[in-house]
């Protein structure tokens, strides 16, 4: 599956290097600088969305191991509730 940012930050990391060369060409500056922060965005972008796609995958295949080891599934509940507690325990 892939993430709707991954095809947004290609084809923006795409229009930045038209515009980048453009600029270049036409020696407008400005054009060129907003080519090259709309590449920078858009491989961010693109970044962004694998990470998704990687973190759904993952969590695909816990909830798949906990259909079928229903320990797992408690352990992992456990292991949560007790890091949030660790978290969210005032400090004295």
């Amino acid at each position: 599956m892939v993430n709707e940012n991954r095809i947004e930050g290609a084809a923006r990391n795409f229009g930045g290097r038209i515009e980048s060369g453009v600029g270049g060409l036409t020696g407008d500056t400005a054009t060129q600088l907003r080519g090259k922060r709309d590449q920078v965005a858009g491989t961010m972008q693109n970044s962004f969305g694998s990470m998704l796609d990687e973190a759904g995958d993952w969590v695909d295949s816990v909830l798949e191991n906990t259909r079928s080891n229903p320990l797992v599934a408690l352990l992992i509940a456990g292991s949560v509730g007790y890091m949030l507690r660790v978290l969210t325990a005032r400090r004295r």
